[in-house]
């Protein structure tokens, strides 16, 4: 992904094109695995950043939303059925299907579904769908935006177990400015269902392209990133990513800028992030 990618629209995807998706999905699975590959047997216990939810809970969702990701993508019937989600229920519902389910089979699942999953991506890429697809946050979006939010679900999952169990998670310019991108069109779409439309603009430390915009035309979020943008707000970068998703700090902690619009930046925490 990186400094290619200037722009992610809800309707068109990616500015460079779908195929920017594939290496940042493809780093955050490896590093997912490798990390949970190397915890002893008591640590899959511990607790998680995840309210009541311990690692071996965290890597399970991570396998279900794999899991929905690979049939979607495939054209298969979600293994869940097909109710709305709801990020303060499905989750939970969803891990029921796999309680006590051995840490072995777990990372067994998890290599076998991010092959599978990398192979419908390219299928994706070669044989796009006609229609938008409705998003997690109930949205129509590209196909992959759809994947987008599989990422950003996994990304902030990853730091969940890492956090909590005081592991490093190095970071790269791919994967931040993937889950930049999509935590901002998730912080604007609370507002969009409404039709009342976000706009404004941040000068986040640590990322890849320092400034970045949440802009529409019509009904359609578009995320701009480029250096020299005037910001309305400042933040570290993974403390915002944290926050908006209902992790850390609330956003007037990590946020500075115009009282109003920070508070409307916040409503995403509001309804609802559990499992997001």
């Amino acid at each position: 992904m990186g400094a290619l990618v200037q722009s992610v629209s809800e309707r068109a995807g990616f500015d460079c094109g779908p195929e920017a998706l594939r290496p940042a999905m493809n780093l955050i699975r490896a590093r997912t695995i490798k990390m949970l590959e190397q915890l002893p047997v008591a640590e899959w216990e511990s607790s998680s950043r995840c309210a009541g939810w311990s690692v071996h809970d965290v890597a399970r969702h991570i396998r279900d939303f794999a899991l929905i990701h690979t049939a979607r993508l495939a054209g298969r019937p979600s293994p869940f059925g097909d109710d709305p989600f709801d990020p303060r229920s499905s989750p939970a519902q969803w891990l029921r299907h796999s309680e006590g389910t051995p840490t072995t089979q777990t990372l067994d699942d998890l290599r076998r579904l991010a092959g599978e999953e990398a192979e419908s991506i390219d299928r994706r890429i070669d044989d796009p769908p006609v229609r938008l697809w409705w998003s997690p946050l109930r949205r129509k979006v590209h196909w992959s935006v759809f994947s987008l939010h599989i990422f950003w679900d996994a990304w902030l999952h990853e730091s969940d177990i890492a956090v909590a169990l005081g592991r490093p998670v190095d970071h790269t310019e791919l994967d931040l400015q993937a889950a930049i991108f999509y935590a901002l069109l998730s912080a604007a779409a609370p507002h969009a269902w409404a039709g009342r439309y976000l706009e404004t603009s941040f000068a986040l430390a640590g990322s890849p392209s320092e400034s970045y915009r949440i802009s529409h035309v019509g009904d359609d979020i578009t995320i701009t990133a480029g250096p020299g943008q005037p910001a309305t707000l400042l933040a570290n970068t993974t403390d915002l990513i944290d926050s908006l998703a209902g992790r850390g700090s609330d956003l007037q902690g990590v946020l500075t800028g115009p009282e109003d619009v920070v508070a409307r930046l916040g409503l995403l925490r509001k309804v609802g992030t559990v499992g997001t």
